[in-house]
């Protein structure tokens, strides 16, 4: 529970793209349409995965399940307002840092560290959340993230 009593909520989820296409990102560069990023060279085109969060230190709230969409051309939707500093695709492996957006009148900031199989059927890593929010309330969180292909 955040500091204030009220518990920051909504939106966290966004860190990993888990919102429908064409509703926000950033202008398209290289060829990647608003809206999308590339995914992971390691996804599978046209799959869906279902991301799932488990608190492991923290007291941010659990996080919900979400899906994942992977385009046929290997484009996920990207995160509304969601900015990053540093978004690095080293083989499987993604890792984004200093990834930030409000909503709510809250500012949640995400470093994403995930790991797909070579197989492109699952995904693992670690999210880490910081919710500062207006009214004084924050809370920091590391999540274990795990996907599955569907």
């Amino acid at each position: 529970m955040a500091a204030g009593g009220r518990e920051p909520t909504g939106g966290a989820e966004a860190s990993t793209g888990g919102t429908e296409p064409g509703t926000g990102g950033s202008a398209p560069t290289g060829g990647v349409p608003a809206g999308f990023e590339p995914a992971n060279p390691c996804a599978t085109p046209g799959a869906t995965y279902l991301q799932s969060f488990e608190l492991i230190s923290g007291n941010c709230p659990e996080l919900p399940d979400v899906i994942l969409n992977i385009t046929e051309d290997g484009l996920v939707p990207d995160a509304v307002g969601l900015e990053c500093q540093v978004r690095g695709q080293n083989g499987c492996r993604a890792q984004n840092s200093n990834c930030v957006f409000t909503d709510q009148g809250c500012e949640y900031t995400f470093t994403t560290d995930v790991t797909f199989a070579g197989d492109g059927s699952s995904a693992e890593g670690l999210e880490t959340v910081t919710v500062i929010c207006d009214d004084g309330s924050s809370c920091a969180g590391t999540y274990r993230v795990e996907a599955e292909r569907r």
